[in-house]
């Protein structure tokens, strides 16, 4: 899976502390807020802009980041959710999309009430309104199918691992799962 991708450099290494490797240890999936699903692969001394500091090396699809290990509370990170957790959000999202407010700002501001720290079942319930609103009106903002895209992604993703299989098969399921649905 994501190990594939990896490029291990080495750099000096500090242990994990026991409250991050109780947390986090090395080789877990977490969410990160904003880059999402990623494989915690080690604490780290890193200068980064001129400033030394540790920092947790977490490699995502598309890149690794470096988070501070003073930031790797809930408000940055969350474990990634265990295969019940993704079955109830596939529940959710079997069933019939909710409409979608008619105000932009309102759908706006729904959207930014959801962000990736959020669970899948908060997210699907946002995914399959938002697919069925797209169905119906067919034309999203630029921002709401931005959304849809990134929120799509991050969710594809953390199926995929929490149900170990691949990312092309859980969105070959997504898509059964919610193209049968009709907005009420």
């Amino acid at each position: 899976m994501l190990d594939s991708y990896c490029v291990d450099d080495v750099i000096e290494k500090e242990p994990f502390s026991m409250l991050e490797t109780q947390l986090y240890p090395a080789g877990a999936w977490v969410v990160h807020r904003d880059h999402g699903i990623g494989q915690v692969k080690t604490i780290e001394k890193k200068s980064i802009g001129g400033k030394e500091n540790t920092y947790c090396r977490i490699k995502t699809f598309n890149s690794t980041i470096w988070l501070p290990i003073t930031k790797m509370g809930d408000e940055w990170l969350r474990s990634v959710a265990t295969l019940e957790e993704i079955e109830k959000a596939l529940k959710i999202l079997k069933k019939q999309p909710e409409p979608m407010a008619a105000s932009l700002n309102s759908r706006k501001s729904r959207i930014q009430s959801v962000d990736s720290n959020d669970s899948p079942a908060i997210v699907a319930e946002l995914l399959r309104d938002l697919w069925g609103f797209k169905r119906q009106k067919k034309n999203l903002s630029q921002a709401e199918e931005k959304a849809l895209r990134h929120f799509t992604e991050c969710f594809l993703a953390e199926w995929s691992v929490s149900a170990e299989i691949t990312v092309e098969d859980a969105k070959k399921q997504f898509n059964g799962l919610l193209y049968p649905v009709t907005v009420k």
